[in-house]
C-alpha cells in the first residue's frame, strides 16, 4: 500500500533524519525502499557508518535546519527553540496516521498501553488474518507499510513523544489514564497532557474516542467520547472479574488468565469493548484469547520463588500510581524496592500509601529513593532503609523478607542514569535474585 501521496512526502525534498535510533533507521530504510536515489542527511551525536553515496551524516545535535525541506524527528528529542521551523517538522507517526488512520487503533496513556495494545493485538488476531502491532512496543510503524492491505488492522501503541506534533488521530483513539510523567521532557504536566490529547483531538465525526473518566479536561475536548473507568461510572469498566460495556457483559475465569490486578482488568475491559463492539469478536473467542495471553516481561512478572520468597519484577513502574496498583494487586507484599532517577515528580501520594498500607519492609534506593526516604522519616517513626543501588537492595531484601511472602521491585522512578532502560533494570533484578552469593 505504497501510494504516490506517500512518495510525494519525500520525493525531491532535502530531508533530514534527526536522531538515528530504532525509528530513525526505520525511516531511512523506508525512504530508500521507495526512492533509491533520494538525498538524505542524518543528524545525530553518535558515530554512524553507512555505505550510501546519497547520504550525508552530521554528528551533531546543534545544527540549523533552515536548509531542509523536511525534518523527520525521532521521538524523545526535545525542541527548545521557539524559532524552530515547525512547518518543516514531521515524524513516522505523523505521516503514518495521515495515510492509515482509518485502519488504526491508537492506544496511549501513562501506564498500561503496552499490555493493552499487546492484548488487543492478541485478541484481534484470532478473528482477522492481517493484524499488526507497532509503535512504542518496539516496531516502528514504517516497517509494516509494505505489508499493509486495505483490510489490515493496525494496533499502534503510541507514546506521548510520538503524538507530540501529530496532526491526525487514529480511527479509534484510547487514552487509558494520565499521571505525572516525562516532566523532564515537557516541563509541565499540562504540556504532557497536550501531547497525549492528539490521540483523539483530530478525529472526524465517525471516529471513536475512549477516554478515562478521570481525564475531565480531555473529555471536554473530545467530540463524542466513551468513558472508561475503574468503577461503575463509565461506559466501559471492570468490577472484579466482570467486564462491562454498553452492549455486553462478560465474566472472566481468573484462574485461566495471567493478568492480575484491577488495573489490568480495566485494560481488559477496554480491549473487550473494542473487540466485541467494533470487530465482532465473540465472547468465546475473546475468552480463549485472553487465556493464552502471556504477561509482558517486567510488568508484575513473577520471576519465581527462591528460599521461600516470591520475587515480582515490576520494573516498568516509573510513577507512584503504578507502584500503588502493584502492591494493591498482589496483597502479600512483604518487601518493596523503590527508587531510581529523580525527575522531580511528587512522591507524597506513594509515601502516604506505603505508611497507611503498612508494607512491612520498604527499601529505598538511588536518588529518588533518597528523597522518598526523607519524606518517609518526616512522616513516621517506622523503620525504612535507604541503600545506594539495586544490588544492595536485593541483598537486604533476601535477609528481611518473610518466607511465603513477596518481594516486589516497583521503583516508581525511571531507570535512566543507572540502567539502559527498565528492561535492563528488570533483567539485573532477576540476576541478583538468582545469585546465591548476595
Amino acid at each position: 500500500m505504497i501510494s504516490n501521496e506517500i512518495k510525494n512526502e519525500f520525493e525531491g525534498k532535502k530531508i533530514a533524519i534527526w536522531g538515528f535510533g530504532l525509528e530513525g533507521k526505520s525511516t531511512f530504510n523506508f525512504i530508500r525502499s521507495i526512492l533509491q536515489n533520494q538525498l538524505i542527511t542524518i543528524i545525530d551525536d553518535k558515530e554512524i557508518y553507512l555505505d550510501d553515496i546519497n547520504c550525508e551524516i552530521k554528528l551533531t545535535q546543534d545544527t540549523s535546519f533552515d536548509e531542509y525541506d523536511l525534518i523527520m524527528k525521532s521521538p524523545g528529542i526535545v525542541i527548545t527553540d521557539d524559532h524552530f521551523p515547525f512547518d518543516k517538522l514531521s515524524s513516522q507517526s505523523q505521516i503514518f496516521l495521515k495515510y492509515y488512520k482509518k485502519q488504526t487503533i491508537g492506544i496511549t496513556g501513562t501506564k498500561g498501553k503496552s499490555t493493552t495494545s499487546s492484548l488487543l493485538y492478541h485478541v484481534l488476531s484470532r478473528g482477522y488474518s492481517s493484524v499488526f502491532l507497532v509503535g512504542n512496543i518496539g516496531v516502528p510503524c514504517f516497517n509494516i507499510i509494505h505489508d499493509l492491505k486495505e483490510d489490515s488492522i493496525v494496533v499502534f501503541e503510541i507514546s506521548c513523544h510520538q503524538l507530540e506534533y501529530a496532526k491526525d488521530s487514529p480511527h479509534i483513539g484510547v487514552l487509558l489514564n494520565l499521571f505525572e510523567e516525562h516532566l523532564d521532557h515537557y516541563g509541565t504536566f499540562e504540556k504532557y497532557c497536550a501531547a497525549k490529547e492528539n490521540v483523539f483531538l483530530h478525529q472526524e465525526s465517525d471516529d471513536i474516542a475512549i477516554i478515562n473518566a478521570n481525564c475531565i479536561d480531555q473529555i471536554n475536548k473530545a467530540k463524542h467520547p466513551l468513558l472508561a473507568s475503574m468503577d461503575e461510572t463509565g461506559d466501559i469498566y471492570a468490577i472484579e472479574n466482570k467486564l462491562v460495556n454498553s452492549i455486553g457483559t462478560l465474566i472472566v475465569d481468573t484462574t485461566r488468565v495471567s493478568l492480575i490486578g484491577h488495573h489490568n482488568y480495566y485494560n481488559m475491559a477496554i480491549v473487550y469493548a473494542i473487540a466485541s463492539n467494533y470487530f465482532d469478536i465473540s465472547n468465546q473467542d475473546f475468552l480463549e484469547a485472553i487465556a493464552t495471553f502471556q504477561t509482558l516481561k517486567h510488568r508484575l512478572e513473577n520471576i519465581g520463588v527462591h528460599n521461600g520468597i516470591r520475587y515480582i519484577d515490576d520494573s516498568i513502574s516509573t510513577i507512584c500510581q503504578s507502584t500503588i496498583q502493584a502492591i494493591t494487586s498482589l496483597n502479600d507484599v512483604d518487601t518493596v524496592l523503590v527508587g531510581g532517577l529523580d525527575r522531580g515528580i511528587d512522591y507524597d501520594e506513594l509515601i502516604d500509601f506505603l505508611i497507611e498500607k503498612k508494607v512491612p519492609h520498604v527499601i529505598f534506593m538511588y536518588a529518588s529513593g533518597e528523597r522518598m526516604f526523607g519524606l518517609w522519616t518526616d512522616r513516621t517513626e517506622r523503620e525504612a532503609i535507604w541503600v545506594k543501588d539495586l544490588k544492595d537492595a536485593v541483598g537486604l531484601a533476601k535477609k528481611i523478607t518473610s518466607p511465603g511472602k513477596s518481594c516486589l521491585l516497583s521503583p516508581a522512578s525511571a531507570s535512566y542514569g543507572y540502567f539502559k532502560n527498565f528492561e535492563e533494570r528488570g533483567d539485573v533484578f532477576k540476576e541478583l535474585v538468582e545469585n546465591n552469593e548476595i
